[in-house]
């Protein structure tokens, strides 16, 4: 596995209470899985950004096959931290950034105008600017807003992308919509929307058939092409409704 390829994305820290001085922060990479060649290569990736060869800590979850390997690099004496899901640091591989997908979305799409507005950007469907704004279709978000925090955007680096799908490929993927949420609240769908780089129901439109991911890799990029496609195609169809009626 090629080091270079490879990015950590921190979701959070964590306090260790020893053999570091009390309360102070250490970073920790968490690594889930079985693939011995991922975690090496993510040890070989912080010694080959200048870090100390990092302490390793093994736990495997109850009920599960998975384990916990964390990497420790305060670049002190190794650290006792308890792991804990807030203390993850997620491992992509061939990750996308936000103006690579724009600029994906910017060429692959005609007759579309970019807004962008308190940390989201959103595609408009609007030929000829019939439309005071057109049909929307995908969003990147960059960060939290007060009724949508789910996703805890306000993390270094991480953004969303969503899609407005049909109600026959959202349920294709997920099932049956989730019920709407209250203002401000979270749909119930059974999902973590703060991982990166999974395909989850949209926390707060996932009742209107939105989907998201949050920072998808290059592999992941391209399975949701089609869904983007799918997205563009009905933005067109509801203008072309919407300026009958006009």
């Amino acid at each position: 596995m090629d080091v270079s390829r490879l990015q950590c994305t921190p979701i959070n820290r964590v306090r260790c209470n020893g053999p570091y001085e009390i309360g102070e922060e250490v970073e920790w990479v968490v690594y889930v899985g079985h693939e011995p060649e991922a975690i090496g290569a993510l040890k070989r990736l912080h010694d080959h950004e200048g870090k100390r060869s990092p302490h390793q800590s093994t736990r495997t979850n109850r009920g599960s096959r998975a384990t916990s390997v964390a990497f420790g690099f305060a670049g002190r004496r190794p650290a006792r931290c308890s792991l804990s899901p807030s203390a993850r640091f997620q491992l992509m591989s061939n990750p996308m950034d936000v103006s690579s997908i724009a600029e994906y979305i910017n060429k692959t799409y005609a007759a579309i105008y970019p807004v962008a507005a308190w940390g989201e950007t959103s595609w408009f469907y609007n030929p000829d600017q019939k439309l005071p704004r057109g049909i929307y279709f995908a969003t990147i978000k960059e960060k939290d807003g007060d009724n949508d925090r789910a996703s805890n955007l306000d993390r270094p680096d991480v953004f969303r992308l969503s899609i407005g799908i049909s109600k026959s490929t959202y349920r294709s993927i997920f099932g049956p919509q989730p019920p709407r949420p209250e203002a401000g609240g979270v749909v119930h769908a059974g999902h973590d929307f703060t991982v990166l780089d999974r395909l989850t129901p949209h926390p707060v439109y996932g009742w209107m058939s939105w989907v998201c991911v949050l920072n998808p890799s290059t592999a992941t990029f391209d399975t949701i092409k089609p869904l983007l496609s799918e997205a563009y195609g009905l933005a067109a169809d509801k203008f072309v409704k919407r300026t009958l009626r006009a």
